[in-house]
């Protein structure tokens, strides 16, 4: 599942631009080689790929945050 959802991201990198889409798309895929090859059960799986989309939700929040204030100030 999570090489369903970071080849979505890879997609999205695709149509909008952002490199950040990338570095998500990578991520979740590399994580689910390793759960695999650590023959994690399902739930593994799933706080894995939470953990990782919730960080990156986090940063790009940040960063858009970070955007948003400097367009102000100007």
């Amino acid at each position: 599942m999570l090489l369903i959802i970071g080849g979505r991201y890879l997609t999205f990198a695709t149509l909008f631009g952002k490199k950040t889409y990338w570095i998500l798309g990578a991520s979740l895929g590399i994580g689910a080689y390793f759960l695999f090859k650590l023959k994690f059960k399902s739930f593994g799986s799933l706080l894995a790929g939470s953990i990782i989309e919730i960080t990156f939700g986090i940063f790009m929040y940040t960063v858009l945050l970070r955007k948003s204030a400097l367009k102000d100030r100007e």
